[in-house]
C-alpha cells in the first residue's frame, strides 16, 4: 500500500497530471464574484462573495486596507460563500481581498487578490436627451437626470440669454424644464450643461409670414388678405385654407363703409350683415334684416382708380377691381373643396370653397338679398364685390359656383362678401 501512495505522489509532484491531485486532495480555488474588480463600495460595510468550490467544506478569507496596511480579516469563515466586512472607513481607502477553499484534504491556493474602493458614492449622471430642436415659436422640454444615489447633487447652467431653466440645482434622480424663448431673428444654437452633461439646443428662424394671393395677370402676383372681411377666424388665426363657419365673414352692400370693426361679428345694419356666430342652425344669422337699405350707394363710393373713404378694407388693402378678379380667374388653376349645396336654404353648409391657385381660397358664403337682406345660397354660391360700377344701380363682382367662376354685375343693395387685396 505504501508503494501505491508513493507512486501517486510521484505522478502528482513530477508528472503533474492536470486536476488529478486536486480531485483526490484539496479543492480548487473559488472564483471571486462581487464586488467587481476596482468597483467603488460606498458606506461602512461591503458584502464579498465567491463561487462554490467543488469538494470544499470551508473557506478562508483575507482582506487588507492599504492606507495603514491593516489586515482587517484573516480567518476561516466556515462553509460560506459570502461575508460582510464591517467597520470600513468610507473615506476613499483601497481594500484588497482574496479567498481559498479547504476540505479535510487541505487548502487550495489563493485566488488572485482583487481590489475595491471604499468611499462616498461616485456621483456619475446621465440625462434623458443630449439635444433638442425647437421651432421659432419656442417651447419647453423636460430633461430627466439619473443619479446613482439620492445624496448626489448636481447643477445646471443658464448660459444662454434666450434659454431659462426651472432650476439650477438638484439632488438625486430628478428632472429639469428647459424653456426656449420665441426666436425673431436668424436660426440659432447653443449649449447648456446639466449635471455635467452637455445639452445642445437648436432653434429655427421664423418662417415668412403667411401670405395669401393669386396671379391677377401673367407674371403678376398680388397679395390678398387671407380671410373674408369680418371673418371671426382672422381673430383666432384659423387655417385660411380649411373651410369652416369661422371663415365665412360678413356681407356688405356695394359702396358702403359698414359699421366699425367692433360690430362686425354680431351686428346687422341697414347695409351690413354679420356672419355666423357658430356652426349651429340658431347661429346662422339668415333672417331678413329690418331697415335693409333700398337705395344704392352713390357713384364713386368705391372706385377702381383709388381706394376711397368708404372702402371698408384695412390700411394697405382695398376692394379688388373688376379687372383684378378677372385676372385671378384667367391666371389661376382652379379647384373646389367640400360638399356643395343644391338649394338656397342650407344655411349651415360651411364646407364648400373654391381655390384660385394654391394660395387663395374663397368660401362659398352665399349672399344677402337686395330686397330685405335675407341670406341665400350659402354653400352654393360665392359672390365677392369688385370696386367697379356698372350702372347707377349695379356694380361688378366675382361670382362662382362649383362648376364655374366669372365676373358679372349685380344690384348694389345685395350683400356680398369682401376679400381685400393689397394696394
Amino acid at each position: 500500500m505504501k508503494k501505491i501512495f508513493k507512486l501517486f505522489f510521484f505522478f502528482c509532484a513530477f508528472l503533474i497530471v492536470p486536476g488529478l491531485c486536486q480531485a483526490i486532495g484539496e479543492p480548487a480555488p473559488p472564483i471571486l464574484s462581487s464586488p467587481a474588480s476596482n468597483a467603488n463600495v460606498a458606506g461602512t460595510s461591503a458584502n464579498l462573495s465567491w463561487s462554490t468550490s467543488p469538494g470544499a467544506t470551508q473557506y478562508w478569507l483575507w482582506a487588507r486596507r492599504t492606507s495603514d496596511n491593516v489586515v482587517v480579516i484573516n480567518q476561516n469563515i466556515g462553509n460560506k460563500t459570502s461575508y460582510t466586512l464591517t467597520s470600513l472607513t468610507n473615506n476613499g481607502d483601497n481594500y484588497y481581498w482574496m479567498v481559498r477553499a479547504g476540505s479535510n484534504s487541505g487548502w487550495s491556493g489563493w485566488t488572485a487578490a482583487r481590489r475595491f474602493f471604499n468611499g462616498p458614492a461616485l456621483c456619475t449622471y446621465s440625462i434623458s436627451s443630449t439635444s433638442g430642436s425647437f421651432a421659432s415659436s419656442g417651447g419647453t422640454s423636460l430633461i430627466s437626470v439619473t443619479a446613482p444615489t439620492s445624496s448626489c447633487t448636481w447643477t445646471a447652467s443658464e448660459t444662454l440669454s434666450w434659454v431659462s431653466l426651472s432650476s439650477t440645482t438638484g439632488t438625486g434622480t430628478g428632472a429639469i424644464s428647459v424653456t426656449v424663448d420665441a426666436n425673431t431673428g436668424a436660426e440659432r444654437s447653443g449649449s447648456i450643461i446639466i449635471a455635467g452633461k452637455t445639452y445642445t439646443i437648436s432653434q429655427a428662424a421664423p418662417g415668412p409670414s403667411l401670405k395669401c394671393g393669386a396671379y391677377v395677370a401673367p407674371n403678376l402676383w398680388k397679395q390678398f388678405d387671407c380671410y373674408n372681411l369680418a371673418a371671426i377666424g382672422k381673430t383666432t388665426n384659423d387655417d385660411p385654407f380649411t373651410p369652416s363657419w369661422r371663415l365665412n365673414g360678413g356681407y356688405w352692400q356695394w359702396g358702403r363703409k359698414g359699421p366699425s370693426s367692433s360690430q362686425w361679428y354680431n351686428t346687422n345694419t341697414a347695409n351690413f350683415a354679420h356672419g355666423p356666430t357658430d356652426s349651429g342652425v340658431t347661429e346662422v344669422n339668415s333672417a331678413s334684416i329690418s331697415g335693409w337699405a333700398q337705395t344704392s350707394a352713390p357713384k364713386g363710393s368705391w372706385s377702381d382708380a383709388a381706394k376711397t373713404a368708404n372702402d371698408p378694407c384695412p390700411a394697405g388693402y382695398r376692394v379688388p377691381t373688376q379687372s383684378q378678379w378677372a385676372g385671378v380667374i384667367n391666371n389661376s388653376t382652379q379647384s373646389i373643396v367640400g360638399t356643395w349645396s343644391t338649394d338656397a336654404d342650407n344655411h349651415t353648409n360651411y364646407s364648400s370653397a373654391r381655390f384660385f391657385g394654391d394660395a387663395l381660397m374663397l368660401p362659398a358664403a352665399g349672399y344677402r338679398s337686395n330686397t330685405d337682406g335675407s341670406l341665400y345660397y350659402r354653400g352654393y354660391d360665392g359672390l365677392y364685390w369688385a370696386s367697379m360700377e356698372s350702372t347707377s344701380s349695379h356694380a361688378w363682382g366675382l361670382y362662382f359656383r362649383s362648376s364655374y367662376a366669372d365676373t358679372n354685375y349685380h344690384y348694389r343693395q345685395d350683400g356680398f362678401s369682401v376679400r381685400c387685396i393689397a394696394e
